[in-house]
This record gives C-alpha cells, sequence and structure tokens, in this order.
C-alpha cells in the first residue's frame, strides 16, 4: 500500500509519515519524529479556538507513555505531524536548542494555536517529574514562535509528501526551496525507500 505514494493522486498516510520519520531518525541521532497519532492524543485538531484548544490534555500523553520516556530538549530537530480533520498534514518543526517553535504548512496556513499548544506541551513535560524531559529551569518566555516559510503544494494531496520533504530537508539542514516538480520526484524517491526499508543516501539535495 505504502509503494501507492508513487501516485499524484495519493494521500500519504498516518503509517507513511510515521515510518518515514523512523527512517529520518535512524540517520540522524539529534532528530526525533514525533507519531502522527500523538497530537490527536494531546488535543483534537479540529478544535481551534482564538488562542488554545479546550480539548488539550497532557495526561493522555504523559500516562500512556507517549513522550514521557523522550527527552525532547536533548533534540537538535523535532518533527511533529499533524493532521486536520483527516484531510490535510501540517508539521511542527522544533528546534529545543534554539527554543524555537516553527509551524510549516504547504498550503500556506498560520495556526498560531498549534504552536501556543505545543509551548504548552514543553512547559508540561518540563514540569513533569517523572518525565526524562523534566527541566525545572525551563522558562517558555524564552521560546519563540514562527510560521516557516515552505513551498506550496500544486494540488490537494501532497501534503504529507511535503510534510516528509520538508523533515528530510531540515534534518540536514537544507534549504526549503524545493519546486512543485520536486514533489513528484520525492513521492517516486519515497516509494523506493519504502520498497528498500532505508533512506537513498548519500544525499545530494533535490
Amino acid at each position: 500500500r505504502l509503494a501507492e505514494n508513487r501516485r499524484e493522486s495519493s494521500f500519504l498516510s498516518d503509517t507513511g509519515i510515521y515510518l518515514y520519520l523512523r527512517f529520518i531518525e535512524s540517520r540522524n541521532e539529534d532528530c526525533l519524529g514525533m507519531d502522527p497519532l500523538f497530537i490527536s492524543r494531546l488535543w483534537d485538531p479540529s478544535d481551534v479556538g482564538v488562542n488554545r484548544v479546550t480539548s488539550y490534555d497532557y495526561n493522555k500523553v504523559s500516562s500512556s507513555g507517549w513522550t514521557r520516556n523522550q527527552n525532547v530538549f536533548s533534540y537538535k530537530n523535532v518533527f511533529i505531524p499533524i493532521n486536520i480533520n483527516m484531510r490535510h498534514w501540517t508539521m511542527i518543526h522544533l528546534e529545543p536548542q534554539k527554543r524555537r517553535i516553527n509551524y510549516l504548512d504547504s498550503l500556506g496556513g498560520a495556526r498560531q494555536t498549534y504552536s501556543n499548544q505545543i509551548l504548552q506541551w514543553l512547559d508540561d513535560c518540563a514540569m513533569d517529574s517523572d518525565s526524562v524531559s523534566y527541566n525545572p529551569q525551563f522558562d517558555r518566555r524564552q521560546w519563540t514562535m514562527e510560521t516557516k516559510l515552505c513551498p506550496r503544494q500544486g494540488d490537494w494531496t501532497s501534503c504529507g509528501v511535503c510534510v516528509c520533504m520538508n523533515a528530510d530537508l531540515l534534518a540536514h539542514s537544507i534549504p526549503l526551496t524545493y519546486t512543485t516538480e520536486d514533489i513528484s520526484y520525492f513521492r517516486k524517491k519515497m516509494c523506493m525507500d519504502f520498497i528498500r526499508g532505508d533512506l537513498d543516501y548519500p544525499y545530494n539535495g533535490v
């Protein structure tokens, strides 16, 4: 089923994104890719108010061990995919060492609310004495949030591919300057990576 991602009309599933983030982790020890289901446990992405969501519940992820065993502050890059209404994938890119939260949307959306909730999650992780991310010196006022510019998708189905593509490039400090034509190439590359069970490297850029 994952090999069907090569078709231009294919919408990448949460399983495809999960596996591709695992590939990126295997090549980059300083990167952490969160499970695509993580956000739906932390809050309902369709529940968006002006500045917050009412469905946010840290206990749903802490009690199940989703993040308790991972020190999120120790990584250079943390990638958090977000599925909006089962129709669109976006991503939060955390840079803990720079205390920065970036939101990326290949349709050009800006969801400050999502960044606010991730900052709250980081605060909760830091205050959770049972978590390896426990950090009583954490100060949320030192963190910045921004909507990071990224290339636009040229259709309504390539959002998941863009999430994986953005994570892959950011993990290697490569600028996000690809085009719609590159997305078509990356679909084929992902298909081969899934079949091979590993990323196709050395990486020479898109």
